[in-house]
């Protein structure tokens, strides 16, 4: 199948997602406009403003762990975090409760449980940020 050069990169093999692929997120897009987990081309100005955004993250995560992060980052770093979470919860309930959707029992199951995981990692983010908040340097 082909594939733009331009395509963003699947991560399980390594190469570009493919044209129809690509249609498919489209159509997923409009449903979910807000969803970070969706691939989509990225003009290099948006590659490089995702590469210094995950950047930023990275820097606020190692102040929160040595204790020297304000509110202001400590929030950021959480919402961003639970953002990721909740987008993924919201592909697992849209292919879950699709009409139509043909999901073997195993594969019912093993959806299930990771959206499971995925509340309680939600839960976990939320008690963490109450915790780095006593921390905060402000």
């Amino acid at each position: 199948s082909l594939a733009d050069p331009d395509n963003p990169i699947n991560p399980q093999n390594e190469r570009p997602f493919t044209n129809r692929q690509m249609r498919q997120f489209e159509k997923l897009r409009q449903k979910f406009p807000g969803n970070t987990l969706i691939p989509r081309k990225l003009s290099p100005e948006q590659k490089a403003e995702r590469e210094r955004q995950t950047q930023y993250i990275y820097e606020i995560q190692t102040k929160i762990v040595k204790k020297e992060a304000t509110q202001q980052e400590i929030n950021e770093y959480y919402d961003y975090q639970i953002k990721g979470m909740t987008d993924r919860i919201e592909l697992i309930d849209y292919v879950l409760k699709k009409p139509g959707a043909v999901l073997s029992p195993e594969n019912r199951d093993k959806l299930e449980n990771v959206r499971a995981m995925n509340e309680r990692t939600l839960k976990a983010y939320e008690e963490a940020r109450q915790r780095a908040l006593k921390n905060a340097v402000d």
